[in-house]
């Protein structure tokens, strides 16, 4: 749901079949917050025009970037860098 935002684990737990007309009792820690869910149902509507090869592509290179940048980001937090420039400047 676009209002939701991206929120892959509370996604994930909606449309797991095992889940169908549950309240899944652990709480699902999101992106934005914290969630319990109700699954009332689970359907699906086919879109006519939908080209799923390239929705995978697009979604692929996306993922790729996504954990790109959070490899370098963990890299630099887990680096013990000392800045001595000031000595030799």
């Amino acid at each position: 749901s676009p209002a939701l935002g991206f929120e892959p684990k509370v996604l994930g737990a909606s449309f797991n079949m095992d889940n169908q007309r549950k309240t899944i009792p652990e709480l699902i820690e999101g992106v934005s917050g914290v969630y319990v869910i109700q699954v009332e149902s689970i359907s699906a509507t086919p879109v006519a025009n939908a080209n799923v090869e390239e929705e995978r592509k697009s979604k692929y290179a996306t993922a790729k970037q996504t954990s790109m940048y959070r490899f370098a980001q963990v890299l630099k937090e887990a680096a013990d860098i000392k800045d001595n420039r000031a000595k030799h400047f």
